[in-house]
């Protein structure tokens, strides 16, 4: 196959990827699924271990998601939620979220990717300060080595260099803090405690320095996934989101 058919038949703009190796180089087509595994057209096989992303933990071809897939398709493939709008499924859903989810949370917004989603939390949170009349708390903490998504805001919110140069982004109301990474970043003789109560203290400062008044919103990965599948000590958040609700103080 020479490059021009290679480029004929691969006309996709790829996420992430050299466009250029892949004008030049074939790249596996995945045209099926089953269970844990991916197939190519080639049939070969491969262990998905990072469920395409971390979007498909139940696994390919499940009947049981297959049929609630079909019935739903059959009675509505699709229509939208603005203004109110509303369907039995999203209702349903929406119930069964919050009967999971710690009692603080009475609400649900759905989004059709992490990137959409967190924007939209990042607009939700700036939506509910101006309706508070504190329309100065614009900035953002975030982790170093974060991953956030792809969209615009959602890249500048992750915390990777790579994500901002490559695009030309440049960093606006975000602020990033230590990356809760104690296999890496912790001390000779620290121990996990230890280690959380000084990403804290260094958070406390952070806060102190940039004015506890104008921050917005905390964003964070409970497993930063991107940056390396890093599981921050077993306390870290429950100080981290104490320190910034003393210091912060939104009502």
């Amino acid at each position: 196959m020479d490059k021009e058919q290679k480029v004929t038949n691969n006309p996709q703009i790829h996420p992430f990827s050299n466009l250029h190796l892949l004008s030049e180089q074939s790249a596996p087509v995945i045209e099926r699924g089953k269970g844990v595994y991916l197939i190519d057209t080639s049939g070969t096989k491969y262990l998905d271990a990072m469920s395409s992303l971390w979007c498909a933990t139940l696994g390919y071809s499940q009947p049981r998601l297959v049929a609630a897939a079909k019935k739903q398709l059959d009675a509505l493939p699709y229509t939208h939620s603005f203004r109110g709008r509303s369907t039995p499924s999203i209702n349903k859903l929406s119930e069964k979220l919050i009967d999971i989810s710690p009692n603080q949370f009475t609400n649900v917004f759905f989004a059709s990717s992490g990137s959409e989603a967190n924007e939209s939390a990042i607009k939700i949170a700036w939506s509910f300060h101006k309706a508070n009349g504190e329309q100065a708390r614009r900035k953002i903490l975030s982790h170093k080595k974060s991953y956030h998504g792809s969209a615009i805001f959602s890249a500048l919110l992750s915390g990777s260099a790579s994500m901002h140069e490559h695009q030309n982004l440049k960093l606006a109301d975000i602020i990033f803090t230590t990356t809760p990474d104690f296999h890496n970043q912790g001390y000779p003789a620290e121990t996990e405690d230890d280690f959380s109560n000084r990403l804290v203290a260094n958070l406390e400062s952070l806060i102190l320095r940039e004015r506890p008044e104008t921050i917005s919103a905390f964003i964070a990965e409970p497993v930063m996934g991107v940056g390396g599948v890093i599981i921050p000590p077993k306390n870290y958040f429950k100080k981290a989101s104490e320190e910034i609700c003393l210091l912060v103080q939104v009502e």
